[in-house]
């Protein structure tokens, strides 16, 4: 029977939450939680800079500015761009992007540097935040799809008081080269680990199914199957929808889900959602995070 991808939908929601969903969860946990850091930990690292002469309070405006314009162009390039890339090679390929531009922030020869660097770094950074959410979303059940995503957001922001104790303790040393940088470095290499970890991480059944990949998620979906289920419906090759003969016993999707137009999301009944959430991101931006960023330097 052909594999459909209404039925690789339904195949994740009767997972069961084990041991691939806290593996899951903990490594998209600890992305976030580097995401999180390198955004905040400018704030803190701002004084030494313009206390060392590295950055003059002008360039320094142009540092944090230059890491929210990249975060912004990375979210519409790269965030889209996940869904003809797959969310597993978006999520590994820019965790290692804006790890890679951050360890050369912390190495950057003059204030130009710097700036540049950080734009390409906040692409990176501003991509893997939605590519997160997403991913999480499609590879967890709805009935613990909230929980979920609340943890990664519960952990990721428990970098913003680890980032304001590594600046504390780091930004006063001086060993080999000046502390600020030790700050940025411990950011990047995180990252680079947790990049490390994810090569484990499975595509995305429902995106396969979305692009038409239907045997790829068939082999993905029983993968997890095997080891949400255990290893006896993994030997025996059975998954919630066949019974012991192998055959089929829910009753066949002969619907085929439609893709959907950017387009639809600014007519009815989408519209008035699409609204409320561009404001509400624009003034989370500005408050939060724009705050964060801000505060600290001018107190």
């Amino acid at each position: 029977m052909m594999i459909e991808a209404t039925s690789i939908a339904e195949r994740i929601e009767q997972l069961p939450l084990g041991r691939f969903h806290r593996r899951f969860i903990a490594l998209v946990s600890l992305g976030n939680f580097f995401d999180l850091y390198d955004i905040f930990v400018v704030a803190y690292i701002g004084a030494a800079l313009q206390q060392s002469g590295f950055l003059s309070l002008k360039q320094f405006t142009f540092f944090v500015a230059s890491g929210f314009l990249g975060m912004f162009f990375g979210t519409i390039v790269f965030g889209m761009g996940s869904d003809r890339a797959g969310r597993r090679r978006a999520f590994v390929s820019l965790l290692l992007i804006y790890s890679l531009f951050t360890l050369a922030c912390a190495f950057a020869p003059s204030a130009t540097w710097l700036i540049v660097l950080r734009f390409f770094a906040g692409a990176g950074i501003g991509a893997e935040i939605i590519v997160i959410d997403t991913y999480v979303t499609e590879l967890v059940p709805s009935r613990a799809r909230g929980r979920y995503v609340a943890i990664t957001q519960v952990v990721g922001f428990c970098a913003v008081p680890v980032a304001a104790v590594m600046a504390r303790l780091l930004v006063p040393t001086h060993f080999l080269f000046a502390g600020w940088r030790w700050v940025m470095v411990v950011g990047g290499s995180g990252a680079l680990l947790t990049w490390w970890f994810r090569r484990r991480l499975p595509e995305s059944p429902r995106w396969l199914a979305s692009r038409g990949r239907l045997g790829e998620a068939e082999r993905v979906i029983s993968q997890l199957e095997a080891e949400s289920f255990g290893d006896r419906i993994g030997r025996a090759g059975e998954t919630p929808a066949q019974g012991s003969s192998g055959t089929n016993t829910t009753t066949p999707k002969t619907d085929q889900a439609e893709p959907a137009s950017f387009a639809e999301l600014w007519r009815r009944p989408y519209l008035g959602r699409t609204t409320m959430l561009i404001l509400f991101q624009t003034l989370q931006t500005i408050g939060f995070y724009g705050f964060a960023n801000w505060l600290p330097r001018s107190c």
